[in-house]
């Protein structure tokens, strides 16, 4: 599925050509192969985007509310034209303006001595992937428009910012909340599995319970933690039933001899030892 998002990208260290006259600046950077913001762009997925932003329209500045909102005429100032992939780089371009327009002047002198001043801000449309902890734009789907823009505070290279009202979010840090909102996930449904178990526990299984109880939710594995819980619950049901046979025989069986689905010399058998002994 495709996501909508926007990405600033400023020419700072490429070589540009500005003809004022002709209002064509050759060698404008388009689209780049990183973000300071963490996403990475896959250079397949770069170089395909090559004819979606042959004869993009160019705008000035954003669109009021919307990103997606309809663009008044005066705000037209041009189109990319000659979009080329560069290996290891990205895509550049020309940029063909309205020489005449009540900006070109202003735009001929940024590209020629600041072009870290200005650059372009793209909504697109794109699907993504996660690898090895890092966000991928493996395909670029659609470009719906390319506003020219001017950020002093962005620095060199590609710079992704998502609409005006969303706050964007680096890619490492999504990953990081995204993981620790499943460690909590599960410390809860391991906590809900804990409470259920211990219902119909007696007074004295419930505080033998406390330290497996503790250790149990330290568990990372949630599969795991649940098949403890089944294990510790038939242990307590074991022991009370070896406490009632003793009880009518006077011949008590061990504890270990009690201890049932679990086989002996694994792991879980000797993490359910090592609670029963504290």
């Amino acid at each position: 599925m495709s996501e909508q998002f926007q990405e600033y990208v400023n020419s700072r260290g490429a070589t540009i050509d500005v003809d004022a006259t002709r209002g064509v600046i050759s060698g404008v950077k388009v689209l780049g192969l990183t973000s300071k913001n963490g996403r990475h762009y896959a250079p397949q997925a770069v170089q395909a985007a090559t004819t979606l932003y042959e004869n993009a329209k160019v705008n000035v500045n954003h669109p009021a509310g919307r990103v997606d909102a309809p663009r008044d005429y005066r705000d037209r100032i041009g189109v990319i034209r000659k979009v080329t992939f560069r290996e290891g780089k990205g895509l550049y371009a020309e940029f063909h303006f309205n020489p005449k327009h009540e900006l070109a002047e202003q735009l001929a002198w940024d590209a020629a001595n600041s072009p870290e001043n200005v650059g372009f801000s793209h909504n697109v449309l794109g699907e993504t992937q996660r690898q090895d902890g890092k966000v991928v734009v493996t395909k670029i789907t659609h470009v719906e428009s390319v506003d020219l823009v001017a950020n002093p505070a962005t620095t060199t290279g590609l710079f992704e910012e998502k609409a005006k009202d969303k706050e964007m979010v680096p890619a490492e840090k999504v990953v990081q909340l995204e993981e620790e909102v499943k460690e909590l996930q599960a410390k809860n449904e391991i906590s809900q599995l804990l409470l259920k178990a211990s219902e119909n526990f007696t007074q004295q299984q419930r505080k033998l319970s406390e330290p497996f109880c503790e250790a149990v939710l330290k568990v990372s594995d949630l599969e795991v933690a649940k098949e403890l819980i089944q294990a510790w619950s038939e242990l307590l049901s074991n022991l009370e039933k070896e406490v009632t046979e003793s009880r009518s025989n006077s011949q008590p069986r061990s504890r270990e001899q009690s201890v049932i689905g679990i086989k002996e010399g694994s792991e879980k058998c000797s993490f359910v030892e090592a609670i029963i002994k504290k």
